[in-house]
């Protein structure tokens, strides 16, 4: 009996020994998060571990750990399992005047988040949070105070600040069930709008899952929803390959137009300006000048419209590459609201790979877009499509139309005249000289016809079109002067004609031995995407400020810098939707119309310019 008795008394001191073992076998972790605002211990579950084992080692309650891990209880406790444990604050002694000497007070400022924090101290992420207790990390808000660690100061470099915010993110999301709300970490650029959209969500879904008082800050820990269509990047601010996976630009099937952010009257504008300024060492003095128009627009929107706005200028260097290095590796153009630029196509398309990711509007200055098509891109020039849609009333049936051609002609100049004519009744003509000029009726191969008299051409009262499809600078000359001379000699003689306009090619004012006085003898008209004549007022206005501020002339670069701004900076307040509204924006003699068409907004704003017998020139 007595043997039977330290038997049992054997098996249990070896079970009471075994239980205290693996009581004693449990390791408390050190690593802790805030999820909602409550202080976890992140576990892993270890062989050995029970509920009864880790409510004792964490002194909590097991009811508490069952509580706060869905599905969790003593048969489902698995080893590797991670699990969260509600931290229980002791009470806290006050701080001495030695223990505060240990510690700098850091104020939280707007855009701040912890992460910024810990990389401007280079300290521990982990670090702060110990020393901060009750102190979500997620969670700062302007004005909070911070304790930060004096010894400690400079000890952890960014790319460790960077990796612990990382994994702190990361491990949330590993408490986080499938079917749950993840976490994301913000990356420069992004919008509530971008995140919405990536993640599946409606902005207001998201506001509701998330604190957004004091706005949405790059470096933030926030929360999501839905499937995430791209992968996580890595937080940069000073050069760090982002590495972003985008989607594949060619392959987009939905050209649908995208909700840009608005930004409230106070919210302080991000620019980026892309421009080759420098290529191969050698300045290029065209973008400087569109840079200096940029700016003047900005200093008058601070003073007539109280905007505020930061402008960082990006050389690209006319490199594609250099172009997807600034995307992937700076922050400035990743925090930017809007990206004016670049000036060539395939830079634009790169661009435009991150931009659309993050619905940012980017703004084609000087280009037209032959293949290219996005529905945050905004074409400032003119597109060719519209560029005679302010002509019809010359095609309409109610003017003779004669077409000249001579030995050499315009065939880009013919293939965009002749659909205007598919429906209008018109005479052509050939045009020679030898000695004299000549007029022929043009057959249909294009050889000469009848010989015509060439006052016949301008004599009568209808109302006349002259197409003239010339090419060469001398034929072009020979004709105007040919047809001015006509004019003048009916018109001498007492009799009159009927009004009548040559219809030319813009090109036309730069052939340097063409003198301008012969286009206003004639009433010539020409299609251009932009006008600047220096007598108007507002070219005068503008002329005087730029020359007062940089102390030369600007060129038509530094005009098109300055509308860009004070079109693109303003709508980033009024809507930029608001643009597509058939309404036209004039910062100076131009003015601009835009609309979504083929899957981009475009400028459909072309110029009717006419040279007046007054020698006045006019524009519709």
């Amino acid at each position: 009996m007595q043997t039977v008795t330290m038997k049992r008394f054997f098996i249990i001191v070896m079970a009471l020994t075994m239980w205290v073992c693996q009581l004693a076998a449990v390791e408390k972790s050190t690593t802790v998060v805030y999820i909602n605002g409550t202080k976890y211990y992140v576990h892993v579950v270890k062989a050995g571990d029970t509920l009864y084992s880790l409510a004792k080692a964490y002194d909590v309650s097991e009811k508490d750990i069952i509580d706060n891990n869905a599905g969790i209880d003593a048969t489902t406790l698995r080893i590797d399992q991670t699990i969260k444990i509600p931290v229980i604050e002791p009470q806290q002694n006050p701080m001495t005047k030695k223990d505060k000497k240990r510690f700098k007070k850091h104020n939280v400022k707007s855009g701040e988040t912890l992460y910024s924090i810990a990389r401007k101290y280079e300290i521990s992420v982990a670090t702060i949070i110990e020393d901060n207790p009750g102190t979500d990390p997620t969670a700062i808000s302007i004005g909070q105070e911070l304790l930060i660690r004096k010894s400690d100061i400079g000890d952890t470099p960014v790319q460790t600040v960077e990796r612990e915010w990382n994994e702190y993110k990361e491990t949330l999301n590993t408490l986080t069930p499938a079917d749950s709300a993840s976490y994301h970490i913000v990356q420069p650029g992004e919008t509530i709008y971008s995140l919405s959209r990536r993640f599946g969500m409606t902005e207001e879904e998201f506001s509701q899952l998330n604190n957004l008082s004091d706005g949405l800050k790059a470096g933030a820990i926030v929360r999501v929803t839905g499937g995430n269509t791209v992968a996580d990047s890595h937080i940069s601010e000073s050069g760090d390959s982002l590495q972003t996976a985008y989607p594949d630009f060619s392959e987009r099937e939905t050209m649908q137009p995208v909700g840009f952010r608005r930004l409230n009257p106070y919210e302080r504008l991000q620019i980026a300006l892309m421009l080759p300024v420098n290529v191969n060492n050698k300045v290029n003095d065209n973008y400087i000048d569109f840079y200096k128009g940029f700016l003047l627009a900005l200093e008058q929107l601070k003073n007539e419209d109280h905007l505020n706005a930061d402008l960082t200028l990006f050389n690209t260097a006319h490199n594609p590459q250099t172009v997807r290095t600034i995307i992937d590796c700076d922050a400035r153009l990743r925090q930017a609201d809007i990206i004016v630029g670049p000036v060539y196509e395939d830079e634009i398309r790169v661009v435009l790979e991150y931009a659309e990711l993050n619905a940012t509007p980017v703004v084609s200055p000087l280009s037209t877009m032959t293949e290219t098509h996005s529905p945050v891109l905004f074409q400032m020039q003119a597109a060719n499509a519209h560029k005679y849609d302010k002509f019809a009333d010359m095609f309409d049936g109610s003017k003779n139309i004669a077409l000249i051609y001579a030995a050499s002609n315009d065939r880009e100049f013919a293939s965009e005249i002749m659909p205007l004519l598919a429906s209008s009744r018109y005479e052509s003509y050939n045009f020679t000289f030898n000695r004299t000029p000549f007029i022929y009726h043009r057959n249909a191969d294009g050889s000469n016809g009848a010989q015509v008299e060439i006052n016949s051409l301008v004599r009568g009262q209808a109302d006349k079109v002259f197409v003239i499809m010339a090419d060469k600078e001398t034929d072009i000359d020979r004709i105007l002067t040919t047809l001015s001379s006509a004019k003048s000699s009916i018109t001498d003689r007492g009799h009159q004609i009927g009004s009548y306009v040559v219809l030319g090619n813009r090109k036309w004012t730069r052939l340097h031995n063409l003198d301008s006085r012969i286009f206003f003898k004639n009433n010539v008209v020409f299609a251009t995407p932009y006008h600047a004549k220096r007598s108007d007022e507002e070219i005068r206005t503008f002329d005087g400020l730029y020359v007062k501020e940089f102390g030369t002339l600007p060129s038509m670069f530094s005009y098109r810098g300055y509308d860009a701004a004070m079109i693109f900076c303003r709508a980033m307040y009024e809507g930029l939707e608001r643009l597509a509204s058939n309404d036209v924006v004039k910062p100076l003699s131009t003015g601009y119309k835009f609309a979504y068409e083929d899957g981009l907004y475009i400028n459909t704003g072309w110029t009717r310019e006419r040279y007046n017998s007054n020698f006045t020139i006019t524009t519709e």
